[in-house]
């Protein structure tokens, strides 16, 4: 039975980083089939509070400005497959083009994936790419492995795990160690106050024996800030964490350490709510 591999993507420059992010996570996996998804944003869905009467004009020009963008991103995924299979490599590939609301259509189509592939948004990014981040991580129900803008090294292989004793991170490590079964090293970062010893959760070392903990004191800086210095400092290459949300509203407002590594992180991020 094949791993099935949902890539949104929204913005032409992140895109060979998300479908290289893509066959790394499949490695562990094969066969894995991947649906790479490009949504189209109809003229009406971007209508400002004010503007609801927009002339042809402005709809002729919108339509022509994601059709091209969607074509950007086509012609990068055609080569990128192209290569893949003059390589070797094993993997299929889907193409879905279509025209909607980017976080309805993620949301749509997620349920069936195995591991969400998704841009991390910038300040620069659109609206589009804020969209497709909010319903994979909180529609979804389903890992998304969220990939910062312009990265495109191996990792894998030195992961660092933010936890905390809820369920959402071990909803978030199961997944993480199905794609990368066997890193060099594993981390398991703690925030605490006070003097702290101790060891990697029991949770953790029956699936990862060699686990080490890493106890890091929290203080007035915002914990997302000293999760990402402590896997810095470990030399981690991907970061594994629940992702938290202070309500289950469709406008929902993320919860700190969540928007905060959303914001600024430099390695890939696999998260789970």
């Amino acid at each position: 039975m094949s791993a099935l591999f949902l890539v949104a993507m929204a913005e032409p420059d992140a895109a060979l980083g998300l479908m290289a992010a893509a066959r790394i996570a499949g490695e562990a996996v094969k066969p894995v089939r991947t649906d790479v998804l490009v949504v189209r944003r109809p003229p009406a869905s971007l209508i400002l509070a004010g503007e609801e009467v927009m002339a042809a004009e402005q709809f002729v020009l919108i339509r022509e400005q994601e059709a091209a963008r969607a074509a950007k991103i086509a012609w990068i995924y055609q080569s990128w497959v192209a290569d893949a299979e003059a390589g070797g490599d094993s993997a299929q590939y889907s193409w879905i083009d279509t025209e909607g609301i980017p976080d309805e259509e993620v949301a749509r189509r997620a349920d069936k994936a195995d591991l969400i592939v998704i841009g991390r948004p910038s300040p620069e990014s659109d609206g589009s790419l804020h969209q497709i981040c909010r319903a994979a991580l909180f529609d979804s129900h389903r890992p998304v492995l969220v990939i910062p803008p312009g990265f495109s090294a191996d990792f894998g292989r030195r992961i660092a795990i933010a936890w905390k004793d809820d369920g959402r991170a071990m909803k978030a490590i199961i997944p993480a160690l199905r794609h990368f079964p066997n890193p060099d090293e594993l981390s398991v970062i703690v925030g605490h106050r006070g003097d702290h010893a101790g060891e990697a959760p029991e949770a953790v070392r029956l699936r990862a024996p060699n686990a080490k903990l890493v106890s890091v004191p929290t203080g007035s800086a915002p914990f997302g800030q000293i999760l990402l210095a402590s896997a810095s400092q470990l030399g981690a290459d991907l970061l594994v964490m629940g992702a938290y949300a202070h309500s289950p509203l469709r406008e929902m407002l993320l919860g700190g350490t969540t928007r905060y590594v959303l914001a600024h992180a430099e390695i890939p991020v696999l998260l789970r709510h």
